[in-house]
């Protein structure tokens, strides 16, 4: 159940950041790949 939520969460956040940034789908993801590495 938990993991379900993350993951709308995290959707929900990619949303809001295509709006912000006008970024792909692939983008997003190679970016929360950076951030994953420093955080």
């Amino acid at each position: 159940m938990r993991r379900n939520m993350q993951s709308a969460s995290i959707r929900e956040t990619d949303r809001q950041l295509y709006h912000k940034f006008g970024l792909n789908p692939e983008e997003i993801t190679v970016i929360e790949g950076m951030i994953k590495r420093m955080g």
